[in-house]
């Protein structure tokens, strides 16, 4: 008789599919899931946002319930660059600003409708101010908007109600009845308010402050600048006038927007007193604000027979150079900042620089109105800038419309000409990234959300098999 020994079968744990094992627990791995879409998916939505964030801050006027003022307002605009302030002149709403700069400075100028000035919102940066002049970090505010908030000095008389005709009553019953007439004109009730006349502005604006000018050595120019005049409604320009003797007054601009200035026409070593006022939208004067400046002597930087090369510091990396013969006379020339009412306009185009204008004086402290020979302007800019835009423009203009011109390569700058229009500025296009490059990004976004989420989810599978094979050989081996 055969006797059969029974042996005992060994069961190893069962092996689940990845599938099965994600099935199992399903609430678990699902909080899994959320966790790595959060972190993921913020970073990643965060620097998709950034590189297809807008360009530019967009200065608007809003009156103080939010909605939008179809008004022009004008705003002084202050660009920190190369550890100073430097202006850029009153520019009118909406105003669009480069983000490429660090840091700007808006000042409130004055309202071209009947509106007060109430304050600046910038939210991007938190900033709430009701003083008319704000500073704040370009760069954190890429694509937003800042807003000036206004409301109206005038209020429109409330209208009257229209009145009611008193009904007929109807007529008595008699043997012959005479019908009541009908009122047309029936009294308006006593308590109907009346219209409140306006109340006319004549308070005049308060003498503009710290008014200074100060003689230029490079350019023999008299730079003056001033602190905002203020006024119980708003002021609406500047006029400033010029004497040597103090009796005898020039006036040299009566619709100033900004507060800067430069004397161009001033001649070398000769003393100035300059006199300035402040104007409301009334017409209402405030007292003159006084300052005293001597010309420089005359040192030309510029001949006849040499030519000359000039850069100014402070201002874009521009140098302009002169061949032999481009003046009739010895000069002093300078780039100076100007103050442009009216810019090209070409859509999809922003400033980039400017405007600037060519100044040369002669020694009697004439200005050169045109060139002999045409003088190279070579503008360069920074790496960053190159990458920010991918078409740049050239315009120049003197007393005429603006004209686009064609500039050349010279080494790594641009360069035009200029001879009969000495005034410039640049524009340039945005690089904008392209409709396949936005899908691109966000498909490469969702598949690596995509990715870490199947890795995490298979490493905790891979865990759990380890931890219940090692389960089986504890209880196996009896520890």
């Amino acid at each position: 008789m055969h006797k059969h020994k029974s042996k005992n079968m060994k069961h190893h744990p069962r092996k689940l599919s990845f599938i099965s094992w994600f099935l199992a627990d399903t609430r678990t791995k699902l909080l899994s899931i959320l966790m790595v879409i959060v972190v993921f998916g913020a970073s990643g939505l965060a620097g998709l946002n950034a590189t297809l964030a807008a360009t530019g801050e967009q200065v608007v006027g809003r009156s103080t319930d939010g909605a939008t003022v179809n008004s022009t307002f004008y705003v002084s605009v202050q660009q920190y660059k190369t550890g100073a302030w430097l202006d850029y002149g009153t520019r009118t709403t909406p105003v669009t600003l480069n983000t490429s700069e660090a840091k700007y400075r808006l000042t409130f100028a004055s309202s071209q409708a009947d509106y007060s000035f109430n304050g600046w919102r910038v939210p991007c940066n938190g900033v709430s101010t009701s003083g008319q002049t704000v500073e704040f970090s370009s760069t954190a505010c890429d694509g937003q908007v800042i807003t000036l908030e206004v409301k109206s000095t005038s209020s429109a008389p409330a209208p009257t109600p229209a009145p009611t005709p008193t009904p007929s009553p109807s007529p008595a019953p008699a043997p012959a009845p005479r019908p009541t007439p009908i009122v047309t004109n029936p009294t308006p009730p006593r308590n109907t308010p009346l219209p409140a006349a306006p109340v006319p502005d004549t308070e005049a604006p308060i003498t503009p402050a710290q008014f200074v000018a100060m003689a230029d050595i490079d350019t023999g120019t008299i730079n003056l600048k001033w602190v905002l005049a203020t006024d119980n409604v708003a002021v609406d320009h500047y006029e400033l006038s010029r004497s040597t003797d103090e009796t005898n007054w020039e006036i040299l601009n009566d619709k100033i927007l900004s507060t800067t200035y430069i004397d161009t026409s001033s001649s070398f070593a000769v003393s100035y007193t300059y006199r300035l006022r402040a104007f409301d939208v009334a017409g209402n004067a405030s007292p003159y604000a006084l300052a005293t400046s001597t010309a420089t002597t005359f040192v030309p930087n510029v001949t006849v027979n040499g030519g000359g090369r000039i850069a100014n510091p402070g201002i874009d990396d521009i140098v302009i150079e002169f061949s032999p013969e481009s003046v009739l006379e010895d000069a002093v020339c300078s780039i100076t900042e100007s103050v442009s009412e009216q810019l090209p306009r070409d859509a999809g185009y922003e400033l980039l620089s400017g405007p600037f204008t060519l100044v040369c004086k002669v020694a009697d402290g004439k200005l050169i109105e045109k060139l002999e020979k045409a003088a190279q302007a070579k503008f360069l800019y920074a790496p960053e800038v190159k990458a920010t835009y991918n078409d740049i423009r050239f315009y120049t203009a003197t007393n005429d419309p603006w004209q686009a011109v064609e500039s050349r390569k010279d080494a790594d700058r641009d360069v035009i000409d200029l001879q009969t229009q000495l005034e410039f500025v640049v524009f340039a296009k945005t690089t904008k990234t392209p409709l396949w490059l936005k899908i691109g990004l966000i498909i490469v976004v969702i598949g690596a959300i995509g990715a870490a989420v199947v890795a995490v989810l298979y490493w905790r599978y891979r865990k759990s098999q380890q931890s219940k094979y090692y389960d089986y050989l504890s209880k196996e081996r009896g520890y």
